[in-house]
């Protein structure tokens, strides 16, 4: 309709990515250079391996997920946060581990990098039969080095991360140690659950009790 200028393009999504394959970031680590034996980090929702299918995730965002389609589509300079992530991963924080699958590594590897790939769907094969179906899911191709290999004490990552603000990193103070406490304890807690699941509990038990409230008091 865009020929004939009858219509205008308008919202978030005007334009869909993937039609022609799906950029995807695939973070990796190693503790040797020479061996070239690099592991991959694997996100909770994301495309990565894969031999996984698509996770489900309605009506839960992730956002780390999401965040890495957009930063798929740019550079790592329009992108320091994740630069910040790498750094995360490096000294090995746990807050930020929890927000991926369990890490490949038993401790922080020495290196990390993030390569790009474009993922497609692996094609069905309408000649075989359900059981005969290919098992990868997807199909992936290098695209090129997102962000070279980087240490926890490299220079440049350093005063790249004080240049963007990311560090020194500044405590905050809790003024409400009680709250606080008890809110540590809600995340430490609800991080052994799918949010998925979660969420769909929450709607599920709202649900239920709106229903039984109208029963009860009609």
């Amino acid at each position: 309709m865009d020929n004939f200028a009858v219509t205008n393009s308008y919202g978030l999504f005007r334009r869909m990515t993937g039609v022609g394959g799906r950029p995807e970031l695939i973070i990796e680590g190693t503790n040797n250079l020479d061996t070239k034996q690099w592991m991959e980090y694997e996100f909770l929702y994301k495309p990565g391996d894969i031999y996984k299918p698509p996770t489900y995730v309605a009506p839960h965002q992730p956002r780390l997920d999401w965040q890495m389609w957009f930063a798929a589509l740019g550079s790592y300079e329009h992108n320091p946060w994740l630069v910040h992530l790498i750094y995360k991963l490096l000294i090995g924080q746990k807050e930020v581990l929890q927000l991926m699958r369990p890490a490949p590594f038993a401790s922080p590897p020495r290196f990390i990098r993030v390569q790009r790939y474009l993922y497609h769907y692996t094609p069905f094969n309408a000649s075989a039969s359900l059981w005969d179906q290919p098992q990868k899911w997807w199909h992936r191709e290098f695209q090129g080095e997102y962000i070279f290999p980087l240490t926890q004490d490299n220079h440049d990552l350093i005063e790249y991360l004080k240049k963007q603000k990311f560090l020194p990193e500044h405590t905050n103070v809790c003024t409400r140690p009680t709250l606080c406490d008890l809110l540590n304890i809600i995340r430490e807690h609800s991080s052994n659950f799918s949010a998925v699941v979660m969420l769909w509990s929450l709607i599920v038990a709202g649900v239920l009790t709106s229903a039984t409230l109208y029963l009860a008091f009609p």
